[in-house]
């Protein structure tokens, strides 16, 4: 079953954090594909860099060592990345109101709607 990963999820990947070893695991040792919203580029380098200026918890060089790495991820994995449409948050709206979503994983449907929406 693909992956959908989230930035509240793929941020464990580079601040560790409760879940960082699932998270890693899933990347690492998966054969499925793994997906990220191209929301989630932004969001991940934003958070990073709060933990840097705002948090005080990294250093400037730790913050470039994780954009770095997330980076890398993306290239080394094979992370593919999904436009996101006004008309994609609203089905995916409709479809947590229908049905409590796994954060790290949607259903394989709920997936491969995205991706023919985004693939027509």
């Amino acid at each position: 079953m693909p992956f959908f990963i989230d930035t509240s999820a793929l941020f464990k990947r580079y601040q560790q954090e409760k879940g960082t070893a699932m998270v890693s695991q899933i990347l690492e040792e998966s054969n499925q594909p793994v997906y990220i919203s191209s929301i989630t580029i932004i969001e991940i380098i934003s958070n990073l860099k709060r933990l840097f200026e705002v948090d005080k918890v990294t250093t400037e060089e730790q913050f470039h060592q994780q954009r770095s790495f997330f980076y890398q991820d993306i290239n080394n994995l094979g992370i593919t990345i999904l436009d996101v449409t006004a008309e994609d948050i609203i089905k995916a709206e409709s479809l947590i109101l229908k049905k409590h979503l796994i954060s790290y994983a949607f259903e394989r449907r709920a997936l491969k709607g995205i991706l023919k929406h985004n693939h027509d």
